[in-house]
């Protein structure tokens, strides 16, 4: 799959057509607060699993036992939160007709949603593929014991709880150390989200294949896009309009032929 979708409100629908970039948050900032944190476990020991890094004092106090230091433990911490705090994302989603998608994330249905070719995204050496969420009713679990390896943060960077599972969300995780080389060549830049740093993903223009109306988007806001839309080198983005069905999904309506097209 590579178009994916971008659920937007007004303002930021308005920004990325605008500016042609797209917000690249970093992992400490998402919504839920266990994301990209696994749970660290003792081997030998899988009745007691040990959160990091809430419990970390109950952790030093039964490793001990195990003649694994408080040093030890602060080295694994502090690794597994620089990492963290040095990667950004990418996320969209696999689908543009879920209800409560357009509620939570596009202003109450009062905004659009983007659909991004991402194989039109070309950095050289790298292709920017997001891949999709694995969703699970159990965090990852990490040896506490075991050395962190590149997989570990991957798996974990990759993996959301169950309850998330409604947005069928891809995602894209890039360390701050590529993203620092592709600003130098313009690729990317790093800027400020109010207080919070966060990282712009330069698109071109030929990514854009999709503008999305809202079931409750309103004529400024069409009026506005439409502008940003009528250089020539976005001639080719497809507009449609989401639409009531029978179904709790809505229908994606072409406008001129008034037919569905998912």
């Amino acid at each position: 799959m590579s178009v994916l979708y971008k659920y937007c409100d007004q303002l930021g629908a308005v920004k990325i057509l605008g500016s042609l970039e797209l917000k690249m948050p970093n992992v400490i900032d998402v919504n839920d607060p266990l994301e990209c944190r696994p749970v660290f476990w003792q081997r030998n020991d899988t009745d007691k699993y040990k959160q990091c890094p809430q419990n970390k004092q109950e952790v030093v106090q039964s490793c001990s036992q195990k003649h694994l230091s408080k040093n030890d433990l602060d080295v694994v911490y502090s690794r597994w939160e620089a990492h963290r705090q040095r990667s950004y994302l990418v996320s969209v989603s696999g689908c543009c007709n879920k209800s409560v998608m357009w509620a939570h994330y596009a202003d109450k249905h009062k905004g659009v949603v983007i659909g991004i070719d991402f194989n039109e995204i070309r950095i050289p050496f790298y292709e920017l593929i997001p891949k999709e969420v694995n969703y699970s009713d159990f965090r990852l679990k990490i040896d506490i014991l075991a050395p962190l390896s590149v997989e570990c943060f991957q798996q974990a960077m990759y993996s959301k709880s169950m309850d998330w599972r409604y947005e069928n969300e891809f995602r894209c995780v890039c360390s701050e150390f590529e993203l620092e080389r592709w600003e130098k060549k313009g690729f990317t830049r790093f800027g400020f989200s109010g207080e919070k740093k966060s990282c712009f993903l330069r698109l071109n223009h030929q990514c854009i294949k999709e503008i999305i109306w809202g079931l409750y988007t309103e004529e400024a806001l069409e009026v506005t896009v439409r502008k940003l839309l009528s250089c020539p080198e976005l001639q080719h983005v497809k507009l449609y309009q989401v639409k009531e069905s029978d179904e709790c999904d809505f229908d994606v309506i072409d406008p001129e032929t008034g037919l569905s097209v998912r």
